[in-house]
């Protein structure tokens, strides 16, 4: 899986071919959540809110996750394999399935 971020969104990407090609479009989209706290902060910017500003995949524990901040300073991570299945329910046409 290739994972990127823009703006409030994580865009996951699965290469296609050999070479590992990107599809033009993302296999799956997540929209993280904000939390009440950073709400009543009121860091959100003026054009857009909760946006990332770093994503990293890593392990946690035996677990691999995919971690990302926000500028507004909150920190949400995700289960890989989670967002493997996501993705395999997305592609199966299962998408009322799917929930990170």
């Amino acid at each position: 899986m290739y994972f990127a971020a823009y703006g409030d969104k994580i865009y996951v990407y699965r290469p296609q071919n050999p070479q590992q090609g990107l599809p033009q479009e993302p296999d799956l989209v997540i929209e993280p959540p904000q939390s009440r706290e950073a709400i009543r902060r009121n860091l959100i910017s003026r054009y857009r809110g909760h946006i990332i500003n770093h994503l990293v995949v890593g392990n946690l524990g035996h677990k691999e996750i995919l971690l990302c901040s926000h500028h507004d300073g909150d920190v949400i991570a995700y289960y890989t394999h989670a967002i493997e299945n996501a993705l395999q329910n997305t592609l199966a046409g299962n998408i009322s399935g799917v929930k990170l």
